[in-house]
């Protein structure tokens, strides 16, 4: 009996340690994304690695991942969040990187016709794409 009790808890105790990793990926429908990710048990993705590739394979010369061209990288912040700016590809996925065994990903939502004013508008300002902005901006 002391032997079951033993192997009960270890199994309940080691549910209660585990996470899996969690990722929104929502349309602000002015030409931007809203990025939110981290993991189940509450934990944050501060310092983690979200990726975009474009969602169809590539074998160029271009950096990738799992066989699709990455076209733009970062890290979440304190909040575990980021806008990002819609990539002109029409399919494109957003990947969370949470560590080994802990990758999530989901496919982005289109930039529609309707946004493209103010898609370019934060093309132009935006500072935040850095190296990733050609990337972003090419179909």
């Amino acid at each position: 009996m002391k032997k079951f009790i033993l192997a009960c808890l270890f199994t309940i105790s080691g549910m209660v340690f585990a996470h899996a990793p969690v990722l929104s990926v929502d349309d602000n429908k002015d030409g931007t994304v809203y990025i939110e990710a981290g993991f189940s048990n509450g934990e944050k993705a501060e310092g983690l690695e979200v990726i975009i590739v474009k969602d169809k394979p590539y074998n160029g010369p271009e950096d990738t991942y799992e066989g699709k061209m990455i076209i733009f990288k970062g890290k979440f912040g304190s909040k575990s969040s980021m806008t990002v700016i819609k990539p002109l590809t029409p399919k494109y996925e957003v990947i969370f990187n949470g560590g080994p065994g802990h990758i999530i990903s989901k496919k982005g939502p289109k930039l529609e016709e309707s946004e493209m004013s103010k898609w370019k508008e934060n093309i132009e300002k935006s500072d935040s794409l850095g190296e990733w902005k050609e990337k972003m901006t090419q179909k």
